[in-house]
């Protein structure tokens, strides 16, 4: 395993385990890895088809500049997945490479528990044992920013912090889920970030655990977290709220 934890680690509690084991299910060699995989090469192929998937779990109107709707994963009375993603500028990333992103996960929460992202957001603690996921890779410093907001309908506990993430979707030729290792941006260096993770609490509705992850380029990977100015970035309270607003998040 590469040196750093995955973003999973981030995440450090139980449903990261449960988000790991489903998502390595609907990607695996199986007749459902097939037809997730049919699906998001048709999502790849037209804008439409990506746009209205993602609008199905995570509905909006606009996204932001600079984002698009890159798609998204379901598996029936399990998981649901979407990604918004922002490929990186020409000067200084390659083609399937992305600097900036906002994925969203509902996963059904059968035992009740779907606190746990909170509970261990408000105390930083919970099981750090690494997990993979192949879409993103980050390996997480300090922290720089704790909180929690109300956007519409839903209740959110949030924290930020630096860290290096490198994403990667899609691939070579066949175009397959989870991305190739000889596709574009294959090899790219991590990119110095702040990412965000949300736990989701939908009052009158426990249905689902959600989960949502807001990352963004550094905008000085040099300057002291003390010293920095985080305006515009995945920890300012204003921005996260700003962008929030965008997406029903309870639908």
């Amino acid at each position: 395993m590469p040196t750093g934890s995955r973003v999973t680690t981030f995440l450090g509690c139980g449903c990261a385990a449960v988000l790991a084991l489903f998502l390595a299910g609907a990607l695996s060699v199986t007749f459902l890895s097939y037809r997730a995989g049919q699906r998001l090469e048709r999502q790849a192929d037209d804008p439409a088809v990506a746009a209205r998937d993602v609008r199905r779990i995570l509905p909006y109107e606009e996204l932001p500049a600079g984002y698009r709707p890159l798609g998204a994963l379901s598996v029936p009375l399990t998981f649901d997945l979407a990604m918004v993603l922002g490929p990186a500028g020409p000067a200084t990333g390659a083609d399937g490479e992305y600097d900036r992103g906002f994925l969203y996960v509902r996963v059904r929460d059968w035992l009740g528990r779907g606190d746990r992202t909170r509970r261990w957001i408000e105390s930083g603690q919970g099981d750090a044992a690494p997990l993979e996921q192949e879409q993103i890779d980050f390996a997480p410093r300090e922290v720089v920013g704790r909180g929690a907001l109300t956007s519409g309908r839903a209740e959110i506990t949030w924290v930020a912090r630096r860290g290096d993430v490198r994403v990667k979707v899609g691939g070579g030729d066949g175009g397959e889920a989870g991305g190739d290792a000889a596709g574009p941006g294959a090899g790219a260096p991590p990119r110095a970030s702040v990412l965000t993770l949300m736990d989701v609490e939908c009052p009158g509705d426990a249905r689902y655990e959600r989960v949502a992850i807001w990352f963004a380029p550094d905008p000085s990977p040099q300057t002291p977290t003390g010293e920095q100015d985080w305006a515009g970035t995945p920890a300012d309270p204003r921005a996260l709220a700003a962008l929030l607003a965008r997406f029903d998040l309870c639908a």
